[in-house]
């Protein structure tokens, strides 16, 4: 795959890079609040303008006057994708004007080597216009004012991205298949993400919550194409308190709606706590196509992993339809094999059913376990393939026994090789 120019965009915090970032592509992907520092991961996004195609990065914001091991992973990375990116947009906030850290910032660019462009936002007061000329005391050049906000000379800032960057042949693209990450906080996500990249592309802190966005990544392997989707943990509701864990919680939810096929992360390390069923019973309801992978199995002997799994699969009984694997983020111990098995997913989920074959798992079940004489049932067909839907076509849909319905499911998951896949059974007034 040919890889599309990057540009990045870079400041201190709180400057609105983010809010840039979701007007050019044209989504609310980043989380944009006025606390400083949101942004911790950097984003990606694809913006076509006139007939050239980029990918955009949002970085977080880059801070110099503290020192703390998260501020400072957040600037190694900013750096790290600085270097390797095509073009830099440095935003400065023309409403405060010039700031130290706009000069620290300045020196950093310039010894990159990339070409730039400088941006002042926010200029949507006379003070902020008088302010403009500050920014020349940066070397970089005379700044363009925009506003994020209102939309205001986006369509500049665009076409002068245009000219820096080269035009790459962007044909249609193969559907990516998208495979989201959900566990609590701190079960070890952005570890396997990074893993399975090769880089740390996602912040990794042994403080919970260090992901606040759901970080989407393009992936390829074996040929195929994979949308990563890391998310942010899921806390249980009355945990949430604050403004922007609840906007976290909501995107990582977004990440199990979106995704194809979702791994549920476990931790070995510790014991199954109460957020961890919570939330398995959260993907189930659903309906999603998952895998549960039991991560850190690094710390388990392999003597015991099956004692393990019994335990898990006891604990976890409502997902007996999803496969069960060992893995470790930190190692790779079967990295590979989650592809693997999500391709098995996807293709299974997406494969047609046979007419005649439900109607003989239907009447197989009607002589194994008849309903009521007053209940008559005419049919069993899919009414939705993903996520797959059959309808239970009866003349009394309230009579149609929860029993009943199991053993239908247990026999279509048996009969078409549905490991993995999610099925529901709605009953249908006919």
């Amino acid at each position: 795959m040919k890889r599309l120019p990057t540009v990045i965009i870079v400041g201190r915090p709180n400057v609105g890079k983010s809010t840039l970032f979701n007007r050019l592509i044209k989504k609310r992907k980043a989380i944009v609040d006025e606390t400083p520092g949101v942004t911790r991961d950097v984003l990606c996004g694809e913006v076509e303008w006139r007939g050239k195609v980029f990918e955009l990065l949002d970085s977080g914001g880059l801070d110099f006057s503290t020192q703390n091991g998260l501020t400072r992973k957040v600037r190694e990375e900013v750096l790290q994708f600085l270097n390797s990116s095509d073009l830099a947009i440095f935003m400065v906030d023309a409403k405060e004007g010039l700031n130290p850290l706009d000069e620290e910032i300045a020196q950093i660019i310039r010894k990159s080597k990339i070409p730039y462009i400088l941006v002042a936002n926010k200029i949507d007061t006379s003070q902020a216009k008088d302010n403009l000329f500050e920014f020349y005391k940066l070397g970089m050049g005379e700044p363009l004012p925009i506003s994020s906000l209102h939309s205001l000379n986006l369509g500049v800032l665009l076409d002068k991205i245009w000219e820096e960057i080269p035009e790459v042949k962007y044909g249609k693209t193969t559907k990516r298949i998208k495979i989201s990450f959900i566990g609590v906080p701190n079960t070890g996500k952005s570890t396997l993400t990074n893993t399975i990249l090769g880089e740390e592309r996602v912040l990794v802190d042994d403080r919970p919550g260090t992901t606040r966005d759901t970080v989407e990544i393009p992936f390829s392997w074996e040929g195929k194409n994979f949308l990563l989707l890391d998310t942010a943990g899921i806390r249980r509701r009355s945990r949430v308190k604050e403004d922007l864990d609840w906007i976290s919680v909501k995107r990582a939810e977004w990440g199990i709606e979106n995704a194809d096929v979702v791994c549920f992360l476990l931790d070995l390390s510790r014991p199954v706590i109460r957020e961890d069923l919570s939330l398995a019973r959260k993907i189930e309801q659903k309906a999603k196509n998952l895998m549960v992978l039991l991560n850190k199995a690094d710390l388990i002997p392999e003597e015991k992993r099956m004692e393990y799994l019994e335990i898990y699969r006891r604990r976890f009984f409502f997902l007996g339809f999803a496969p069960f694997l060992f893995i470790s983020g930190k190692t790779g111990e079967n990295v590979e094999e989650i592809f693997e098995k999500a391709l098995d997913i996807y293709h299974r989920a997406n494969q047609g059913i046979s007419s005649t074959k439900l109607k003989e798992i239907l009447d197989s079940a009607l002589k194994t376990r008849p309903p009521r004489h007053d209940i008559k049932i005419y049919s069993l067909e899919v009414c939705n393939n993903y996520p797959k839907i059959f309808c239970l076509k009866t003349n009394n849909p309230k009579g149609i026994r929860g029993e009943f319905l199991k053993f239908i499911k247990k026999k279509l998951w048996e009969n078409f090789s549905l490991e993995g896949i999610n099925i529901k059974i709605k009953t249908v007034r006919k």
